[in-house]
């Protein structure tokens, strides 16, 4: 192996590149390295001076109550990229912003003085691309200021570079990056920060905001199982706020990394400012996607669920301050209806979006966290690996027993079938072990397949998971089919002995043919299998037609049926080939609650959006309660209720416009979830685009 050949002359050049304002990240990388040398936690003692000297045409960077450069730091510094903070709660990490300093100078020259806890002093003078520490010393620069005399740093810009003179030494300015980005330590420290450009010593001071009018505080909040947001704040001033301060601070080591901003009209925008902090594990969490200038995050897991959890809270703020208008005049039942209408059809189409989606992710908190396989189509010879990881959210112990199954969707013939019985620490996770389940032709079947997992605890169900996949067979694309089951589908989701089951049933035919088909229905109790309804009609069906199946009203006896989960199966096949064409399924309770807590959209809120930014959307994102907000003098909305020829037509449009919108968040929501598990394929774009259009299409037959 041969060494490569690295040209640093002008490193400091591209990583100037980096930074929106030089000015601003030279501040911030200088503080950022003498705060993170601090003697004390507290900073007691700790102080930084910037300096400028006109003799020698120097920026002179000095601090003090530090702990100065030993020998292994000395010659970290005088290295680049070296990145031992990343695992530590420093504010710096990557080992890079010392070499913007370099960019100021005209000849690159950066002069550095160090005296570490051992009073040894250092000296080394240097560009990009090499360093001396040995040679010369500070006189053969500067022969009339005496070196440095105490523990801590000294850092010396030579040669000012003309075309950056007068937006560096712009005292207010320079002060204004200081205070909006180290306002945290000069706040809770007192940390001691001093700009002196034209002789005259400076501390900086934060700027007196505005009064708050109205504050929303949020605490301990968790953030999936990555840590704790330990305060977001959001503060409503009756005045403007400075333009650095505006926005919501996210901090990290007592410095801002970033400010989001307010998404509102300018005269509310301008009078909103907060900050975030978060726990030890989640700072740990967010430094790893933090960008090398400490002004930004790369789009990573931890900062995507921090961004939109504040985004989220911001929203609800701006609606909560947001000046009231003229009252809403509309039919709550419609509302209420839509919401059901829109649940009942995600239930259908999408059913884990009723799983985990309300205000707590299952009604116990040790849950599967994942379940999926390695493939979702694999040949025979092939293998295949299943994935599967529980959780313990709880400070409890807890032992479990995880069931999983596998099996033929056609014959029901099992593949695997297996107990795990797991002990789970308090705040844990798991990894289950499953073995590769190995395909051969002759033993086992081609076609789909379906792996269930269902968590228990003392019998009681706490979770349960399912996937299928594809053996020799390759997965259907799932397009909206020409002939398909329209509907297939309980007119209520909850049965009591002595009631009776309605099915919605029709099949459709949007080809020019006429079609000889078989359908086939079933109707089972999941887990001891007894069929309670099977039934299989031939017919016909004209081309450009549609046909309703009437299947029979079926009756639920105490004494005949056992209580429980029932699963209805529809299968629509060719006569002349047995070939499938299309399936469905729904789930249905019988003397028994179903899953509760779990509705996808909780309610249907009617806003104005006119002059706030939000007024060219026709919803705001759904709340994590469920709560989507619809957009009341969108355009279109407008103009569907103006044509309204009656008020029971107008209700029908403002149902069918709610369900729509619900539809695209169910879109929304499984895209975030699949972009998540990184399964965002050609295929699943595919299969989400399918079952939002029959969100949208289940919307319009069940309400016109």
């Amino acid at each position: 192996m041969k060494r490569r050949f690295v040209n640093l002359e002008r490193t400091d050049e591209n990583i100037a590149d980096q930074y929106p304002d030089i000015f601003d990240g030279l501040q911030k990388d200088a503080i950022q390295n003498a705060w993170d040398a601090r003697l004390t936690k507290k900073g007691k003692d700790w102080k930084i001076v910037f300096k400028y000297n006109p003799n020698y045409n120097a920026l002179i960077i000095e601090d003090y109550g530090t702990a100065g450069m030993n020998q292994e730091k000395w010659e970290r510094y005088q290295g680049l990229w070296h990145t031992e903070k990343l695992g530590t709660s420093d504010a710096g990490s990557r080992g890079q912003g010392k070499f913007l300093f370099h960019y100021f100078s005209k000849d690159k020259l950066v002069l550095t003085e160090t005296i570490d806890e051992k009073e040894v002093y250092r000296f080394s003078y240097g560009t990009p691309q090499e360093y001396d520490d040995e040679t010369k010393t500070l006189s053969d620069f500067i022969p009339s200021i005496p070196k440095l005399a105490h523990q801590g740093t000294k850092i010396w810009i030579l040669n000012i570079k003309e075309e950056f003179k007068r937006d560096l030494l712009n005292i207010e300015k320079f002060s204004s990056f200081i205070a909006a980005s180290w306002w945290e330590i000069i706040q809770d420290y007192n940390a001691m920060i001093i700009v002196n450009f034209d002789g005259v010593e400076k501390t900086v001071t934060l700027p007196l905001l505005p009064k708050v009018k109205k504050q929303k505080p949020y605490q301990k909040e968790r953030i999936e199982a990555l840590g704790e947001i330990r305060n977001l704040i959001l503060n409503y001033c009756d005045e403007e706020i400075p333009l650095l301060f505006q926005g919501i601070a996210v901090q990290r080591a007592g410095m801002t990394i970033l400010r989001i901003p307010v998404k509102a009209d300018e005269t509310l925008k301008k009078r909103i400012y907060g900050y975030c902090n978060f726990d030890d594990q989640l700072e740990a969490e967010l430094k790893k996607c933090e960008l090398p200038n400490h002004m930004g995050f790369t789009v990573k897991r931890a900062w995507n669920h921090i961004r939109e959890f504040i985004e989220r809270k911001l929203e609800n703020f701006i609606l909560e301050i947001t000046p009231k208008r003229e009252k809403i005049v509309t039919d709550q039942k419609v509302l209420d209806e839509a919401a059901k209408l829109i649940n009942k059809l995600v239930d259908e189409y999408a059913p884990e979006l009723s799983k985990g989606e309300g205000p707590t992710r299952t009604a116990s908190k040790i849950y599967i966290e994942s379940f999926s396989p390695s493939e979702r189509k694999i040949d025979f010879g092939d293998k295949i690996k299943i994935f599967c990881k529980i959780a313990n959210e709880t400070q409890k112990r807890a032992r479990v027993a995880l069931s999983i199954k596998i099996f033929n969707y056609q014959s029901r013939i099992n593949k695997f079938s297996n107990d795990f019985n797991v002990i789970l620490e308090n705040s844990a996770k798991r990894d289950i072990k499953i073995p590769q389940l190995n395909f051969v032709e002759t033993k086992d079947e081609s076609g789909r397949y379906i792996a269930e997992a269902i968590l228990r605890d003392k019998k009681k169900v706490m979770d349960r998971r399912r996937f299928d996949f594809y053996v020799n067979e390759e997965p259907p694309t799932k397009v909206l089919k020409p002939i398909r089951i329209e509907s297939f589908r309980p007119e209520e989701r909850k049965i009591d002995y002595g009631e009776t089951l309605i099915v919605d049933c029709g099949i459709v035919n949007e080809t020019q043919n006429k079609e000889d088909l078989i359908f086939i229905t079933k109707i089972y109790h999941e887990t001891s299998g007894d069929i309670k309804y099977s039934e299989k009609l031939k017919f016909e069906l004209n081309g450009l037609s549609r046909k309703t199946i009437d299947i029979p009203l079926i009756d639920f006896d105490e004494k005949k049926d056992k209580p429980g989960k029932y699963i209805g199966e529809a299968i629509l096949k060719f006569q002349k080939t047995s070939e499938e064409i299309d399936n469905k399924r729904f789930i249905f309770y019988v003397h028994e609650e179903p899953p509760k807590g779990k509705a996808f959209i909780s309610k249907f809120i009617m806003v104005f959006g006119k002059g706030y930014f939000f007024e060219r959307w026709r919803n705001l994102p759904r709340s994590e309660k469920g709560i989507v907000h619809i957009i009341w003098d969108h355009p279109e909305f407008v103009r569907l209720r103006e044509q309204a020829k009656s008020k029971k037509t107008e209700g029908k449009e403002v149902m069918l416009y709610c369900t729509k919108c619900g539809a695209d968040e169910a879109m929304n929501r499984l895209l975030e979830i699949r972009y998540n598990e990184k399964k965002l394929t050609s295929d699943e774009l595919k299969e989400i685009r399918r079952v939002h259009n029959e969100l949208i299409y289940g919307s319009h037959i069940s309400i016109f």
